[in-house]
This record gives structure tokens, C-alpha cells and sequence, in this order.
């Protein structure tokens, strides 16, 4: 994960690019199918990714909530992609911790879009206000 980059950033980029480069394309679908990364889920849950094994401590941690609440939380990906986590297990396993991070995330998405509306405005404004389109008028 490129520091505390989130893959509901990576799909924001993705629809507002309107590009398909393959990374940001991946995360889209993993995020529409509803499962997370193991890295977006320890951001979730508090959990830190830079010390080693952290990926061993998450896993553990997660099969004990899968234990404890009887959900099903993490899915292993054919070959080398990894494991990723079910996005409605770890809400019902966790739910203020998911919910609070969720809700920031939809809160950065709509932000980001409004920025971009902001700078088009912005943009417009510029360009009434230049001298060759008094001229124009």
C-alpha cells in the first residue's frame, strides 16, 4: 500500500481519470466485488504495516474474529496475489472501526470531487475575467 493510499482512492482516481491502467483497474474490481487488501484492512482495524510479519499478525487476528463471530474474513487468491479480506465479514466483525474508516473514505471521495468541480469553476471564472473575453462581450 503507498502509505496510507487507500483502494477506494485507487478507484476514485480510476473513475475520474477515466483510464484503465491495470493497478488502479484491479483495485476497482476488487473493490467492487467487495473484498479489501490485507493493508487496507490492518489500516481499518489500527493495525500497523510497517514492522515485519505483519501480514502473519493480521492474518491470525482476523481468523480469531472469524472464530469469535462465525463470519468468513479472509479469501486466499489463486497464485501469488496474495490473500484478501471480505469487506462485509470484517463489518460484522468489526463495526465501528469499519464504519468510521468507511465513512471517511466516502467523505475524501466526494471531497475530491468537489475539488474537481472547484477548480473547473475556478477555471471558468479565470477566463470570464481575462482581458480578451471583455473584449469579446
Amino acid at each position: 500500500m503507498d502509505g496510507l493510499r487507500s483502494n477506494w482512492e485507487a478507484v476514485v482516481e480510476t473513475i475520474s481519470k477515466g483510464t484503465r491502467d491495470p493497478r488502479l483497474a484491479a483495485a476497482l474490481d476488487i473493490r467492487a466485488s467487495g473484498r479489501i487488501s490485507l493493508a487496507e484492512a490492518a489500516s481499518m482495524l489500527g493495525e500497523p504495516t510497517a514492522a515485519p510479519g505483519w501480514r502473519r499478525k493480521l492474518t491470525r487476528r482476523l481468523r480469531y474474529l472469524e472464530r469469535i463471530h462465525g463470519v468468513s474474513l479472509l479469501v486466499p487468491q489463486i497464485g501469488r496475489r496474495g490473500t484478501v479480506v471480505m469487506l462485509e465479514g470484517l463489518r460484522e466483525a468489526c463495526p465501528i472501526p469499519v464504519a468510521s474508516v468507511l465513512a471517511m473514505q466516502e467523505f475524501h471521495a466526494r471531497l475530491v470531487g468537489m475539488e474537481g468541480r472547484l477548480g473547473t469553476f475556478e477555471g471558468e471564472v479565470e477566463r470570464l475575467k481575462s482581458p480578451a473575453a471583455s473584449k469579446r462581450g
